[in-house]
């Protein structure tokens, strides 16, 4: 999971910049990688909650 939050992390962070190399209509904004980040976070938190309670199932 942390390789997934890395990569996609990264992938964000790569499209800003790209977005700042643009010559129109788009700009490069920080809080566009804290708002990535934070769906990258909560999208990770996400599954792993729902495979603990897939597990949890199982065992009942």
């Amino acid at each position: 999971m942390l390789k997934i939050g890395v990569v996609s992390a990264l992938y964000g962070i790569i499209i800003e910049v790209f977005q700042y190399l643009m010559p129109y209509g788009r700009s490069f904004e920080p809080l566009d990688i804290v708002a990535n980040c934070c769906g990258i976070l909560l999208g990770i938190l996400a599954v792993k909650l729902f495979f603990s309670a897939e597990r949890m199932k199982k065992k009942k």
